[in-house]
């Protein structure tokens, strides 16, 4: 609900059609590999970690940068 309220379900459809970078996360302990896409949406840079090779995008995490 609250990620609802702030409009981060449109910010994270947006940044996986439209992201400008596309990195490797780094591997973390018992979970599977990821990738992070990096955009901006409305003028924010958000994060976007995905779960590698799903379709469609598994997302694991959101990050707003400052």
């Amino acid at each position: 609900m609250q990620m609802r309220r702030r409009g981060v379900p449109a910010a994270i459809t947006w940044v996986i059609e439209n992201y400008h970078t596309r990195r490797p996360a780094p591997p973390r302990d018992a979970a599977l590999p990821a990738e992070i896409l990096l955009g901006l949406y409305e003028g924010r840079a958000l994060k976007v970690y995905v779960e590698r090779g799903t379709s469609p995008p598994k997302v694991k995490t959101v990050v707003w940068e400052a």
